[in-house]
């Protein structure tokens, strides 16, 4: 028997009623959320996950926009005449190399701890709390673990190609502008709307997360093609869904990840309401 797909704010009111009837162990969840991504990014800002951009003023330096690409990498700077500074990057192909591993690592490693939250935040929502320290099972199980590892750096190497793509056009413009200020908006524009489709494409790959953190003996193949078949004719009605949290989203990034002390198992419990919904439809 199908059933009618519920509100948004439905969603959302059941996903702020479980919270309240689980709040310890939601809060547990969103905790360990929460300090894990910490960790990572303090992680990456020591590892080489970042490019070292540099500023200058230009009126003590003589350096001309350029673009440069050779056996020793990328270089470029960029004279912004109207706000009389200057932007320069230089990333050799060890520094590139560098970012993309400790990127991907960083996933691999943080992938059985998110994925045992997200199965204890099921059974949360189900009202049937498991005790915290079994989140860890999915370190110890090697092939829970290895399933949350490859699924985690199939998406980062996803989202990375695509926001590697994303920057060539607006880095085009920037060269192209001769670094007026009217060539620095319109490549931050086109930054920004690179962002925003890359992040509609990795929306479509986020139930993969829920439901292997459900089925983990499925595989992580048997949890993209269910993710495929779940959105089949729902792609933009969960694009909606999944941008209703924009506020929440950005405030959390805004926080380095602290504010996944709510935002975790609010969201989480939004996402998994709506996967059981649309299972039902």
């Amino acid at each position: 028997m199908k059933h009618t797909m519920p509100a948004r704010l439905e969603l959302k009111a059941q996903a702020k009623r479980r919270m309240g009837q689980a709040l310890g162990a939601c809060s547990a969840l969103g905790a360990a959320v929460a300090i894990t991504q910490l960790l990572a990014d303090a992680f990456l800002q020591r590892a080489g996950g970042a490019f070292p951009l540099y500023y200058w003023d230009t009126a003590g330096h003589a350096i001309q926009n350029s673009v440069s690409l050779s056996a020793q990498g990328l270089y470029a700077a960029l004279r912004l005449e109207e706000m009389g500074i200057g932007l320069s990057v230089a990333v050799s192909p060890v520094m590139l190399l560098t970012f993309v591993l400790v990127h991907l690592c960083a996933a691999a490693v943080t992938a059985p701890l998110h994925m045992g939250c997200l199965d204890h935040l099921w059974a949360a929502g189900r009202g049937d709390a498991k005790p915290f320290r079994g989140v860890f099972t999915w370190y110890t199980d090697l092939r829970q673990a290895g399933r949350a590892a490859l699924l985690e750096v199939i998406l980062c190497a996803v989202q990375l190609a695509l926001l590697g793509l994303g920057c060539i056009p607006a880095a085009a413009v920037l060269v192209r502008s001769g670094g007026s200020l009217t060539g620095f908006t319109a490549a931050v524009w086109l930054f920004a709307a690179a962002q925003a489709a890359v992040w509609c494409v990795m929306t479509q790959l986020l139930p993969a997360r829920y439901l292997l953190s459900r089925k983990s003996d499925a595989g992580v193949g048997a949890a993209l093609r269910e993710c495929r078949a779940l959105l089949r004719s729902r792609r933009g009605q969960y694009l909606l869904f999944r941008l209703s949290f924009w506020i929440w989203d950005l405030l959390n990034s805004l926080s380095r990840g602290i504010l996944n002390l709510y935002v975790f198992p609010y969201e989480g419990l939004a996402n998994m309401g709506w996967i059981e919904a649309a299972e039902q439809d």
